[in-house]
């Protein structure tokens, strides 16, 4: 007990004269006593150990500025020999794991950065010389680059030179020999150190590996180091002892090595090169149709020989849904040894204190518990860690991981104790309520530098559904990064300083599945099925066509989901027979067999139907876009313990599609219309084959330089078969057809929809109807939003031909001007009113819709449906259909066609029988005739009634379809007689009481064809020659007198005609009271009598 007060009283002495002066022998005997005084008495006194731990470093770091390397070096060997020491007994209490863990704190305190490297380096030198464990070997190794980097970043190349002596003097068994030829490679090509500095350390590597040597040095690491050597000290002594035939299979390796060139090294250790390698033999086994992104994970793996600081390496899974992202990080987990695979569903994190769940909840808080993330990695350091849909994750919730990619660690706010050797989540109440408990937790920071961290992605969505761009990964990867880089900036899904991180891991781009991808699938799934019947059923396959997989694979067409393929194709294969088993109550005791038997129907139906579009196009995609899927129908019967399963018809089909969008939907097909089907519209239907000959085969555009066109305008008068043409120019192209309307486009939301559905079936066609509904900029009524939204959409294509707009219109004078710029929608066609071809079909259609009676007279009725359109015409077959069932008519016949066309024309029939009236109204259509017939009878007459409808009393029908004419003054005077004629054919026949108002209509339009001739067609002879549309209005007076004068002149003229044809106007009227009706062919034999 003497000698511990002894101790203690020169301990306490050297402590004052320490802090008055500095003496280093004092320091050392001062450090080795307190060594003793801890392992030997203090260990029993804590109070003792605390307070005097306290004046240890009080003297350690108060001066810390004057001592040496050898002096801080000894002192951390010795404090962590009494730590471990107090941990082995259970004696390291809190207070002195904090005193012992100040010396970092006060070193950055004292802003010695420098002086901080050079401990933690001779802290890990220490520790893997204490204890020479794999992991303290890569944290030595580890830091060792970072240190080295910053160096060299500082041009500090002699420190350089002397971190590398100093590693290797620590790692100088030949096990390690690799990595400190690794380290010297980037070193010397990264740093440009001299390499006469380290070319002893070369040699004597060099110099363990002689002939005589059988234990070689892999090739890889040694021509590394030959390499480094020849280029930068240029002697022959590289050679050294080596025999000749080494000699030269060293000089004949290039520094590009494949994979294969290396050796096998030490596999306790993290060996990238070996994980590289067998990543590259083995994903091709459980990953298909992904070969870039396999190619890119061993290259990544191949190059991080030693990892900086962060994660061991970090990668951004993007891609479609269903592409095998999620799998992939389960594949690398089962592949790379030792490591455990752990998945968080980021769509659980969408709020910002969603992180709580990942780093944990403040131990100072009741029931506070670690989080699920860094408590898994605490407790598997070597794991894959895969964030599934990180753009779901609240901003907050993202910044929260940066710290693992600045440092390579996540603070806990619970943290941990360990007790019996386990990591147990920390106790705030227990803490307070237990003396012998520690008061605050041991660990809270995670070491995440072991760990492979997979982020996976949907971001991009329209990118993926582009075949240009798929096109761009295979052909031109980086430029395809740039793209998918630029998407990820502009949907703002995530931080700029959490997408800053992402991007300086991998980023991996993974593509749907094609269809020999697809088999592949099917086949291994099956296979394991299979195995599995038989295990458990005692059912044996024999001898699957390859053609069984072809067909599971189209008969989960068209949208083809991987994860569904994979976990339903052997059960629903297997279904028919574990029905007949059931159902036939089979004895399975016995071994039975399956023989699966394919019909030449069936064969024959493959040869036909699937072989040319397997062997011309993406069959996947062709069935996607088209709705269709492929059925079997199946049979089965068991002979002789063996089960023939029968594939007896297979056959395409088109599945009902359900609205892509909802409540508001937009159905998506490929149209059965085709231009055969449509009359009429030559000219039309001609420009409208060029646009599908160019979308057919775009390189005969893209040959000559020219860009494909994004869109055209069809405009014309409603009902004229804009939409029927548009969804003709999609079948003949054979591509997808989603329609719209302008009005849908004013919700934003919708034209995103929209516009990325035609991404995803592209090549396609999105039909707009009614296209000015969207309107004009500049209004201040929020089109300029709507336009710009859509104008961004257009120019979205400026790389692709993979949307083709057709817009459609009756007022295109209406449509904001940017959108028909050049380079957006700038084909223009017209689609007239139907051309009597046209008509005629529908006609025809009509007729043919019924049981019918009597002759049809087409030129005639053709005639009759003049000015009317497309919609129209069809509401006459739904009218004419109606009338039948509501008269009970049995047959359709012609005066009953045209009864309905008049109606839908001129309107209901009225009852009218006052017999002045329909004498009135008989004279008046007479008038209208004769006259027509005598001052303009280029114009044919359709036909004449004075059945009384809503719309008139009675009316002559003209057609004037044949061509466009120019109408001169003459026609102009005469037609306003024309319309005159009526009027004064009733005065002429009954004075005063012939004026009435059945001739408002006439008059009104006599008028304003006197105005329009005078104002805008320069004919008046006072007037002349201007137009005075847009005078002053002092010109009105004139322009009255001007129009009473026409119309005086009118009146004259047109009495005088009709006094000269009195008798057959009258004659005329008298056939119309008797007919009520007659047409035009009709009336041309009855004017011909009259006028004989």
């Amino acid at each position: 007990m003497n000698n511990f007060n002894n101790d203690v009283l020169e301990f306490r002495n050297l402590y004052k004269e320490l802090k008055e002066k500095y003496d280093k022998e004092k320091y050392i005997y001062f450090l080795g006593l307190y060594e003793d005084l801890v392992l030997n008495f203090w260990v029993n006194d804590i109070k003792s150990l605390d307070e005097n731990t306290k004046l240890f470093l009080e003297i350690f770091l108060g001066l810390t500025k004057e001592r040496d390397i050898d002096e801080i070096k000894l002192t951390i060997i010795k404090l962590k020999k009494i730590k471990k020491f107090l941990l082995k007994k259970g004696l390291y209490n809190t207070k002195t794991y904090k005193r012992l863990k100040i010396l970092k704190k006060l070193i950055r305190k004292f802003d010695m950065e420098e002086f901080s490297n050079e401990i933690k380096l001779m802290e890990l030198e220490t520790d893997f010389l204490v204890e020479p464990t794999i992991e303290n070997f890569k944290k030595l190794i580890n830091f060792a680059q970072e240190y080295i980097d910053e160096l060299c970043y500082r041009g500090n190349k002699e420190k350089i030179v002397s971190i590398i002596r100093d590693v290797y003097s620590v790692l100088k068994t030949k096990e390690y020999d690799s990595y400190i030829a690794v380290l010297i490679e980037k070193t010397v090509k990264k740093c440009e150190i001299d390499i006469k500095a380290i070319v002893d350390i070369i040699k004597e590597v060099l110099e363990k590996y002689g002939s005589n040597d059988k234990e070689e040095l892999p090739l890889y690491f040694l021509t590394v180091l030959i390499n480094v050597y020849k280029k930068y000290y240029k002697k022959d002594e590289y050679i050294l002892n080596y025999d000749e035939e080494f000699r030269k299979k060293t000089e004949t390796i290039d520094n590009n090595f494949s994979i294969e060139d290396i050796s096998e090294t030490d596999s306790s250790i993290w060996n990238p090169i070996e994980i590289a390698k067998k990543l590259k033999k083995e994903l091709p086994k459980y990953i298909y149709g992904q070969d870039h992104v396999i190619e890119k994970i061993v290259d990544n793996f191949k190059n991080n020989l030693l990892n900086n600081i962060g994660p061991r390496a970090t990668f951004l899974f993007l891609g479609p849904p269903a592409t095998g992202k999620t799998y992939m990080a389960e594949v690398l987990s089962k592949l790379i040894d030792g490591y455990k695979f752990k998945m968080f569903n980021m769509e659980q994190f969408t709020h910002e204190d969603g992180g709580i769940t990942l780093y944990g909840s403040d131990f100072k808080y009741s029931k506070a518990r670690p989080g699920y993330l860094t408590d898994f990695v605490l407790k598997n350091p070597e794991s894959i860690i895969v964030f599934d849909e990180i753009e779901k994750a609240h901003p907050v919730v993202q910044n929260t991981l940066l710290s693992i990619f600045n440092n390579g660690k996540m603070v806990d706010k619970c943290g941990w104790v360990k007790i019996d050797g386990k990591y147990v989540p920390f106790d705030g109440k227990k803490a307070d309520e237990d003396d012998d408990y520690p008061k605050y937790p041991e660990i809270q920071e995670v070491d995440f530098s072991k760990t492979i961290l997979i982020f996976t992605s949907n971001v991009g969505k329209a990118l993926y559904n582009s075949e240009f761009f798929w096109e761009l990964v295979k052909n031109d990867y980086d430029r395809a990064e740039d793209m998918i880089i630029e998407a990820l900036q502009k949907e703002k899904s995530f931080t700029p300083p959490f997408l800053s991180r992402l991007l300086s891991g991998e980023l991996l781009l993974f593509k749907k599945l094609d269809f020999m991808s697809l088999v592949k699938v099917v086949k291994n799934s099956f296979e394991s099925y299979k195995q599995k019947i038989y295990e458990n059923y005692n059912i044996e396959f024999k001898d699957i066509d390859e053609l069984i997989y072809y067909f599971i694979v189209l008969s989960y067409a068209p949208r083809i989901d991987v994860r569904r393929l994979k976990s339903k194709a052997g059960s629903s294969f297997f279904d028919l027979i574990s029905d007949y088993v059931v159902e036939n109550y089979v004895d399975l005791s016995e071994k039975k067999e399956v023989k699966i038997e394919i019909s030449k129907k069936v064969k024959d139906y493959y040869e036909k139907n699937i072989v040319p579009i397997i062997e011309n196009d993406d069959i996947v995609k062709y069935m996607f876009r088209r709705n269709l899927t492929l059925r079997i129908e199946k049979d089965i019967e068991l002979k002789n313990n063996t089960f023939i399963y029968k594939i007896v018809n297979i056959y395409f089909e088109k599945v009902k599609r359900v609205n892509d969008f909802g409540e508001n939907g937009i159905i998506l097909d490929i149209p059965q219309v085709s231009f055969d089907n449509i009359a009429g519209h030559v000219n039309a239907k001609k420009r409208l084959k060029e646009i599908v000959r160019l979308l057919k085969n775009p390189k005969i555009v893209q040959e000559k330089g020219i860009e494909i066109p994004k869109g055209m305008l069809l405009y014309g008068p409603p009902g004229t078969g804009k939409t029927m043409l548009a969804k003709a120019l999609a079948n003949e192209a054979g591509l997808p057809f989603i329609a719209t309307t302008g009005t849908d486009l004013l919700n934003i939301e919708t034209i995103d929809k929209i516009f990325d559905t035609a991404r995803e079936y592209a090549p396609s066609i999105v039909f707009i109807d009614e296209f000015d509904a969207i309107g004009n900029r500049g209004k201040n009524d929020g089109r300029e939003i709507v336009i710009n939204k859509l104008l961004s959409k257009i120019n979205g294509f400026s790389d692709s031909n993979d949307v083709f707009i057709i817009a459609a219109t009756n007022y295109p004078e209406k449509i904001d001007p940017a959108l028909l710029r050049s380079g957006r929608i700038d084909l223009l066609v017209e689609i007239k009113s139907l051309d009597k071809e046209a008509r005629k079909f529908f006609i025809k259609k009509i007729i043919e819709s019924f049981k019918t009676q009597g002759d049809f007279d087409l030129d005639m009725l053709v005639v009759y449906t003049t000015g009317m359109n497309g919609s129209d015409l069809e509401k006459v077959k739904r009218e004419v259909g109606l009338l039948m069932i509501r008269k009970g008519y049995e047959f359709l016949t012609q005066e009953l066609l045209i009864e309905v066309i008049n109606t839908l024309k001129y309107g209901e029939k009225i009852e009218v029988n006052i017999e002045k009236t329909l004498k009135s109204t008989a004279i008046h259509e007479a008038g209208h005739a004769v006259v027509s017939k005598i001052l303009r009878p280029e114009i044919a007459i359709e036909q004449i009634t004075i059945v009384p409808r809503k719309k008139a009393l009675g009316f002559v029908a003209f057609n004037d379809e044949d061509g466009y004419k120019k109408l001169t003054k003459q026609d102009i005077k005469k037609q306003i007689q024309i319309l005159l004629a009526g009027r004064y054919s009733q005065i002429k026949k009954f004075n005063e009481e012939g004026i009435d108002t059945g001739a408002s209509d006439d008059l009104e339009k006599a008028s304003f064809l006197a105005f329009k001739a005078i104002t805008e067609y320069g004919m008046d002879e006072e007037i002349k020659n201007i137009n005075i549309k847009n005078l002053p209005s002092y010109y009105e007076s004139t322009i009255e007198k001007r129009i009473l004068e026409w119309l005086k002149e009118a009146e004259e003229n047109v009495k005088k005609v009709i006094d000269e044809h009195w008798d057959i106007i009258e004659k005329l009227a008298d056939y119309l009271i008797e007919k009520e009706y007659i047409d035009g062919k009709e009336f041309l034999k009855f004017f011909e009598k009259g006028k004989k």
